[in-house]
């Protein structure tokens, strides 16, 4: 849980998602908050990140 001065707190736990605040949008989820400029960009740092996430079982899978 991150929790700034202003009151907002934002739950990183979860999987990937989208949040939309006063100050803008952030993918948070997996332990990581980070803004992003609009929803395209947020939705395509969704995919990047869970393609990267299934590239890195398939090797470990693959080194087992």
């Amino acid at each position: 849980m991150l929790r700034f001065s202003d009151g907002v707190n934002i739950d990183t736990s979860g999987e990937l998602r989208v949040l939309s605040l006063h100050d803008g949008l952030y993918v948070v989820g997996e332990g990581i908050c980070f803004p992003v400029d609009s929803q395209e960009e947020a939705e395509q740092t969704i995919r990047d990140m869970k393609a990267r996430k299934e590239k890195g079982k398939k090797s470990d899978e693959e080194n087992a």
